[in-house]
C-alpha cells in the first residue's frame, strides 16, 4: 500500500474523527505509513498535543503509542 496524498478536506475529516475518539472514547482504526512499511493500529485517542502535532493512542489496557500526525490545521 502506497502512502496516499491527502487533501485539506480529508485532513479536516481525520481531525474530527481523532477529536471524536478523544472526546467520546470512540475506537479508531489508523493506518500508519513510514518509509519501510504500513502499520494498522486500533485504539482510543487519549491525548492530543497540538503543539507537537502528535496523539497518544491507547491500544490495549497497558499498551499505548505516541504517533506523529503531519497535520497543519486539523488538531
Amino acid at each position: 500500500m502506497s502512502k496516499p496524498v491527502i487533501d485539506e478536506q480529508e485532513w479536516q475529516l481525520m481531525g474530527l474523527i481523532l477529536q471524536d475518539s478523544f472526546n467520546n472514547h470512540v475506537k479508531v482504526n489508523l493506518s500508519i505509513f513510514d518509509p519501510f512499511h504500513t502499520r494498522s493500529l486500533t485504539g482510543f485517542v487519549t491525548v492530543i498535543n497540538t503543539f507537537r502535532k502528535e496523539i497518544k493512542l491507547n491500544i490495549d489496557r497497558d499498551e499505548w503509542e505516541w504517533l506523529f500526525i503531519s497535520v497543519r490545521t486539523v488538531l
